[in-house]
């Protein structure tokens, strides 16, 4: 199966990927990866992948895109999914919508022993939702360590069903890989 992934920037593309690939063997591919954060609103960007998708074929597009607020912010979430909403109209297929609570780097999170076994930490979270600026958060944990493109890197060193068990943004996903 090949799967599309649009993403904010290619360190997000190629680190969901990399999660993916832990548990679905499929062909994961960037599209639009020159395309990045704010340039995903424009019309610019819709037209783009009208015509990226008229000229590749995916069977399943997932768009990554951080919320940069907490789940009750009701006006974000509202704007990310009219965005999901519009963009995901124009393929034909199943689209996915992995909506990051603040940035990615929550995903990191999630298995926070993974975490810490990568930079040697000793640092305990709950609920990877809950952190505020997550990518903040794990570059002051890090002592500046962490950089996004380490993200990548990093996601293969964690455990596909922690970071399923703790991160919920992910269970749609993964639901419709396994059936």
């Amino acid at each position: 199966m090949k799967i599309g992934l649009i993403g904010e920037n290619p360190n997000d593309t190629t680190t969901v990927a990399n999660l993916l690939k832990m548990k679905f063997n499929h062909q994961y591919v960037s599209v639009l990866k020159r395309r990045t954060g704010d340039q995903l609103e424009n019309e610019k960007f819709t037209r783009l992948l009208k015509s990226e998708l008229k000229t590749n074929k995916y069977d399943v597009l997932i768009f990554i895109r951080d919320l940069d607020g907490f789940e009750g912010a009701v006006e974000k979430v509202k704007a990310r999914v009219g965005w999901f909403d519009k963009n995901s109209k124009l393929f034909n297929g199943d689209s996915f919508y992995l909506l990051n609570i603040h940035s990615l780097e929550a995903i990191f999170f999630a298995d926070v022993e993974g975490l810490n076994n990568f930079y040697n930490l000793d640092v305990r979270f709950r609920n990877p939702l809950l952190i505020d600026n997550p990518k903040d958060t794990l570059k002051r944990l890090t002592a500046d360590k962490y950089h996004e493109n380490k993200a990548a890197e990093l996601m293969s060193k964690l455990n596909y069903d922690t970071v399923l068990k703790n991160y919920k943004p992910l269970e749609e996903i993964h639901n419709y890989f396994i059936e």
